[in-house]
């Protein structure tokens, strides 16, 4: 999981919050 790039997985044009998309992954990542 750590090769991609969280924050650059969720940009802002999607609208979508990034617990959405992987909710382990904002555990580690606030961002």
């Amino acid at each position: 999981m750590g090769k991609f790039h969280p924050r650059r997985k969720y940009p802002q044009r999607t609208g979508k919050a990034p617990q959405d998309e992987h909710p382990a992954d904002r555990s580690k990542d606030p961002r």
